[in-house]
């Protein structure tokens, strides 16, 4: 594993990569800090469980109205392209909901509408920016660019919360908002130097709808894409929605405020830039398959835990390891699927990794926020947890060897 370290970093020689990759990372860790603003809006607005899920659900849920026409078009139009247009389109979102912070306009509803946008926006650019990694490295260093495409958001994931524990006390969340608007300016700037190398693009009459379905099918077709999907949605119905939560556990159970917030959320995220920075090394298809399994129980073994667990700083771990397992299972299912999937269905089938996260995580988000309303905070946690843990087993006693399409 050590040998392929060297490997992983060698994709920087790629001048276009680099640029992509450090403009992201800025981009990127705005959008850490936005959610982490807008979850905390929520709560100072509402102090209600339910509208902490309804807010996380509004956030992703309707990026399942734009993922897979984002997916036809993605095999039919230039990436980068539509990366510009969906960029510029997230920086007006965080502007506006800026504007309406900054002058005490904002309302639960305002900002429930303002997430819906900004996930309809982010259901096209989520596809379109895990298909051009193979544009800027090529095929064989996909999954170190993969690898790293994980490393560089959740090193945003690391960055947003500690930038939030100083802005979001200091100067509330509507400087959070503008300045996450900011950062879009890096990441559009950066774009006039990335020359991808631009793959061919299909030429065909067929209708979007036509598409869709002939990628429907390839994607169902497939035992492999399809049984991992499967396991991937699972994961985000039932096991990533603690995020979601943890401004109760933060202010309510250890009454640590926003600055606790942001060291549980960090927390999660430098477990997850460990397991993405652990997959670097783990690249081959075929070992994928027990580490996927090992990360989905290390993602149960989390919720569970913090289910029983009363201590502040005992949850730091946990949550790292928590977001270590999410990690495993996120960048190594986008790491199998697009090594398995033929370059014409690419983006087809990324789309439909995308909806199953944009499907699975709000509905957990729903579903988890409802439960805390209605029994506790800790309930959710304990059944997301011994669920998922059952449909791993189920799901996996049967599995074999991975095969391309």
């Amino acid at each position: 594993m050590t040998n392929s370290f060297p490997k992983l970093l060698q994709t920087f020689r790629h001048t276009s990569f680099r640029i992509y990759f450090f403009g992201q990372l800025v981009s990127l860790s705005g959008t850490w800090l936005q959610r982490i603003a807008e979850a905390w809006l929520a709560y100072q607005l509402t102090h209600s469980a339910f509208y902490l899920g309804l807010v996380g659900f509004m956030g992703l849920f309707p990026g399942i109205f734009s993922n897979l026409f984002a997916g036809a078009l993605l095999d039919r139009y230039p990436k980068k392209n539509i990366i510009v247009i969906t960029q510029t389109l997230l920086m007006l979102q965080a502007a506006i909901l800026c504007w309406f912070t900054l002058t005490g306009t904002i309302n639960i509803q305002i900002l429930l509408v303002l997430s819906f946008f900004q996930a309809l926006i982010s259901g096209a650019d989520m596809p379109a920016r895990q298909t051009f990694l193979i544009e800027l490295v090529g095929k064989e260093e996909l999954p170190q660019a993969i690898a790293l495409n994980s490393v560089m958001v959740n090193l945003g994931r690391i960055l947003g919360p500690v930038i939030g524990a100083f802005i979001i006390p200091l100067a509330g969340e509507g400087a959070a908002f503008g300045l996450n608007a900011a950062t879009y300016l890096v990441i559009l700037f950066s774009f006039f130097w990335i020359i991808p190398n631009v793959q061919q693009i299909e030429q065909t009459t067929e209708g979007i709808f036509s598409r869709i379905r002939d990628g429907f099918n390839y994607v169902f077709g497939n035992k492999d894409i399809r049984n991992y999907l499967l396991l991937f949605g699972f994961c985000n119905l039932l096991g990533m929605f603690y995020s979601t939560l943890l401004p109760l556990f933060a202010e309510e159970k250890f009454g640590r405020g926003a600055e606790g917030l942001s060291v549980l959320m960090a927390a999660s995220g430098i477990g997850a830039f460990s397991g993405a920075f652990l997959l670097g090394g783990l690249v081959t298809p075929s070992r994928l398959k027990p580490v996927l399994k090992a990360g989905t129980l290390m993602l149960c073994f989390s919720l569970i835990s913090m289910a029983f667990n009363p201590w502040y700083f005992a949850s730091i771990g946990i949550l790292f390891i928590g977001g270590l397992g999410m990690m495993i299972q996120i960048a190594g299912t986008n790491m199998l699927l697009q090594h398995v999937t033929s370059d014409e269905y690419r983006g087809r089938v990324m789309s439909f990794y995308t909806f199953t996260f944009t499907l699975g995580t709000p509905l957990g988000n729903l579903w988890a926020g409802t439960l805390a309303e209605l029994t506790n905070r800790e309930m959710p946690f304990l059944i997301g947890g011994v669920l998922l843990t059952i449909l791993l087993f189920i799901f996996t006693r049967n599995r074999k060897g991975i095969h391309h399409a």
